[in-house]
C-alpha cells in the first residue's frame, strides 16, 4: 500500500470550485471586451456592459473568490490600500490605533475596475485610495508592455527643487507605426521625510500614466494624494455644485437682476479686490474651490471671464462663513462633513498650493 507525498490541504485553506473559476474568466473577458466599446461611446455596448459588470459582481461574490480578494488586499503580492490595518492611524486625541480595511464592497468594485482596465489583481499592479481604484507605477508598465508598440525607452531624470516639491525632467521614445518621442516636466509634492527613490518612483508613475494615454487615447482616474488630475475615463468629474450638500442651498447664485446681455468682464481694479479677499477668506487650496465653484455657476471657464455685473454676487459669496468652511472641507479628503472636490481635484489643488493632506502613506 503506497501513501501520497502530497500535503494535504490545511483546515481553513481557500478553495475555489473549478464553475467559479471558469464562470469569473469568462465574464472577465465578456466584460472587458465591452467595457472597451461602451467607453467609446455606443449606447449599446454601455447597457451590455452593464450586464456584464453585473455578471461579474455575482461572481466576486462568490464566497471562495471572495476570500481569495480578501487575502489579497493590503498586500505588496496583491494590492495595496490606504487603510492598511497593520498601520496605526493618528486618532484626534493623540492616540494611535489601528487602520480599518475597506469594506469587502469597495474593494470589490475596486479589483472589477482594474480588471477592465487591464490590470492583474497581483503584482501591486492598482492600489485602493481614499475608497477608489488607483492605477500604480507596476500597473501603468503592465499596460504598456502589452500596448500595440515596440522599442519603448524611458529616461527619468533627477529630481530638482521646486515651490511645493520638485520637479523631475523624463522622456520616452517608442514606435507606433512611426517613432515617438515625449517628454514632461512631473511636479511630485515632497516633504522633509521623502527620499530621492521615492520622487523619482512618483515621478515615474506620473510619466507612465502620460504616455499610456499618448499610446492608448484612454486616461486613468489618479487617487494619490501627490498626482495631478486626471479625467476619469469614459466620464467627467461632477461640478462642486452638483456635490454639494442637498440640504443646503447654493452658496452662489446668479443675480436676477443683472443684465443678460452684459458681456463686461471684471475691470481690474475688481479683479484685483476679488484676489486679495480670496486669499484672505480663504487657504490656496480653498481659493481654487471657491473659483471652481464660481465657473460652474456663471458656466465660464476662468475668474478672468466673470461678468463684471456679477462681482458684488461673488464678493457676497466669499463673506458667508457657511460657504468658506465648505469649500475647504471640501479640500480635505476624509474630513469631517461632505467631500464637495473630487480626490481627482483634490490632488491637483494640492499639487498647486503645497497643502497636506490625510493620505501620507507610501503606498507606491
Amino acid at each position: 500500500m503506497t501513501s501520497s507525498l502530497a500535503p494535504k490541504p490545511k483546515a481553513g485553506a481557500l478553495s475555489i470550485s473549478d464553475n467559479a473559476l471558469n464562470g469569473l474568466q469568462s465574464a472577465t473577458t465578456e466584460a472587458t471586451a465591452v467595457y472597451s466599446d461602451a467607453t467609446s461611446g455606443s449606447v449599446v455596448a454601455a447597457l451590455k456592459s452593464a450586464i456584464a459588470i453585473q455578471s461579474l459582481r455575482t461572481y466576486f461574490d462568490d464566497p471562495g473568490i471572495r476570500s481569495a480578494i480578501v487575502a489579497l488586499q493590503d498586500s505588496p503580492l496583491g494590492f495595496r490600500t490606504d487603510r492598511d490595518p497593520k498601520i496605526k492611524k493618528k486618532d484626534r486625541d493623540g492616540s494611535y490605533r489601528p487602520n480599518t480595511p475597506y469594506e469587502y464592497e469597495i474593494v470589490k468594485e475596486a479589483a472589477i475596475e482594474a480588471l477592465l482596465r487591464g490590470l492583474q489583481l497581483v503584482g501591486n499592479q492598482f492600489n485602493i485610495i481614499a475608497g477608489r481604484f488607483y492605477c500604480t507605477k507596476e500597473g501603468f508598465e503592465a499596460l504598456i508592455k502589452v500596448a500595440p508598440i515596440t522599442d519603448f525607452q524611458l529616461n527619468i531624470g533627477v529630481p530638482k527643487s521646486s515651490t511645493g516639491g520638485v520637479t523631475v525632467e523624463c522622456s520616452a521614445t517608442w514606435i507606433q507605426e512611426k517613432t515617438v518621442s515625449f517628454a514632461a516636466t512631473i511636479p511630485v509634492k515632497s516633504d522633509q521625510y521623502s527620499t530621492a527613490d521615492q520622487l523619482i518612483g512618483k515621478a515615474t508613475r506620473k510619466f507612465l500614466s502620460r504616455c499610456y494615454q499618448q499610446m492608448s487615447g484612454k486616461t486613468m482616474p489618479d487617487g494619490d494624494s501627490s498626482e495631478p488630475a486626471a479625467q476619469p475615463l469614459g466620464g467627467t468629474a461632477p461640478s462642486i455644485l452638483e456635490a454639494a450638500p442637498t440640504a443646503a442651498p447654493a452658496t452662489l447664485q446668479p443675480s436676477s437682476s443683472a443684465a443678460p446681455d452684459s458681456d463686461a468682464t471684471l475691470t481690474e481694479e475688481q479683479r484685483s479686490r476679488l484676489d486679495a479677499a480670496m486669499s484672505k477668506c480663504l487657504s490656496a487650496v480653498g481659493a481654487r474651490a471657491f473659483e471652481m465653484d464660481v465657473c460652474a455657476c456663471f458656466q465660464i471657464d476662468g475668474l478672468e471671464s466673470l461678468p463684471a455685473v456679477n462681482f458684488r454676487d461673488v464678493i457676497g459669496g466669499l463673506g458667508n462663513e457657511t460657504s468658506v468652511k465648505r469649500w475647504n472641507m471640501g479640500c480635505a479628503s476624509g474630513g469631517d462633513g461632505p467631500q464637495i472636490l473630487t480626490d481627482e481635484e483634490i490632488s491637483e489643488l494640492q499639487v498647486d498650493s503645497g497643502a497636506d493632506d490625510d493620505v501620507q502613506q507610501e503606498l507606491v
